[in-house]
């Protein structure tokens, strides 16, 4: 927990001295990602993989399989592969490149902080406020233990250019690199259609319509999902409601903010915030979907991830930047801060999924 605390303490800092004291140049804005970056991933790389103490056990796995990828040839540790090969290849080299399985606890933090930041540097109107949520709203906590799926989510982020660009190819291949490290990216791929939606009142009743279906027939496609991919995660389990209020009440804040802003603009100013808004809005709606549909199904949970806790910090920063009244955009933001980081100690109060020993 302790390592957790100096962490967000230390980007509490570098937010508030970047942001009030220096200029917001781009030169700033990628010292300030680097410095953070940094922060996160000796917190992350420092862990000791041979000790566990809390009850998600998944980096000393980590550590052990990129120990034990020294014993083999590629070509007999390809045989012991049976899904995820990009993960598991990556592990292979880190393991040979190396000779030293901590590497790995680097090298994860490292390729997720690297594209999750690039993700907010090109699209955040307010990359500070975007740090301070992808810390405490949700995307640390998982990459935590979660090494496999947030990498691939962090990748799909990088795929999240090319459906701006309007450029499918690309896209589609990033999408498959990423669900090679996690077949679960998979699901990424609708996203291609669904971030070309264009932001009309028209389209949200009738996408929210679509959603409505998918939920109902719900069970069905995780079936379909389950059978193609091999996979089970507990079918039969059910999430409480306390674990997902978070998101659909940020998802109504949002679009409820959304709606304001929009309606304060002109005709050409509108334009511009639907740019900035349209996909990861659907986007976004696409992933409360999902996450209501975990209280029939717990592998929804998961699946919502690419969806809302991959870019739930940019789209807050932009809404949240887009009103005329800076006043109230300062408010606003205020808000989500003290929201998101309760939410974090909250979180970090009632389990011990945040207690680590170090190696220094």
């Amino acid at each position: 927990m302790i390592g957790c605390l100096t962490v967000i303490s230390v980007i509490g800092v570098l937010s508030a001295f970047f942001a009030f004291l220096m200029p917001k140049t781009k030169n700033n804005k990628i010292i300030y990602l680097v410095l953070c970056a940094v922060t996160i991933i000796l917190q992350m790389g420092l862990r000791d993989g041979t000790i566990q103490l809390s009850d998600v056990y998944d980096v000393v796995i980590y550590y052990t399989q990129c120990k034990n990828a020294m014993d083999y040839s590629f070509v007999e540790y390809l045989a012991t592969i049976e899904k995820d090969y990009g993960y598991y290849i990556l592990n292979w080299m880190i393991a040979h490149i190396f000779r030293e399985p901590q590497v790995i606890l680097f090298v994860v933090p490292t390729i997720i902080c690297f594209f999750s930041f690039r993700f907010i540097y090109k699209h955040s109107d307010d990359i500070y406020l975007s740090v301070i949520l992808f810390f405490t709203l949700g995307f640390y906590g998982f990459a935590l233990t979660a090494f496999r799926q947030s990498i691939a989510m962090s990748i799909c982020l990088w795929a999240y250019d090319y459906v701006k660009k309007k450029k499918i190819v690309p896209f589609v291949l990033i999408t498959l690199l990423a669900a090679s490290i996690h077949q679960t990216a998979i699901i990424f791929l609708p996203v291609y259609f669904i971030g070309r939606i264009k932001l009309t009142e028209k389209n949200v009743i009738i996408y929210t319509a679509l959603l409505a279906v998918a939920f109902v027939f719900g069970n069905i496609f995780v079936d379909f999902f389950n059978k193609v991919f091999n996979m089970n995660y507990g079918k039969e389990e059910v999430e409480s409601l306390t674990g997902r209020i978070k998101d659909f009440t940020i998802f109504f804040i949002v679009f409820g903010l959304l709606y304001l802003s929009l309606k304060e603009k002109n005709p050409e100013e509108r334009l511009l915030l639907k740019y900035k808004t349209e996909s990861l809005t659907f986007i976004f709606m696409t992933g409360v979907m999902f996450y209501a549909l975990q209280f029939k199904v717990l592998i929804t949970g998961r699946i919502a991830k690419y969806f809302v806790d991959a870019i739930n910090y940019v789209l807050i920063a932009n809404v949240t930047e887009s009103f005329k009244d800076k006043t109230m955009s300062k408010v606003f933001k205020a808000c989500f801060i003290i929201f998101s980081v309760l939410l974090f100690f909250i979180s970090i109060s009632r389990n011990n999924l945040y207690e680590y020993v170090y190696i220094i």
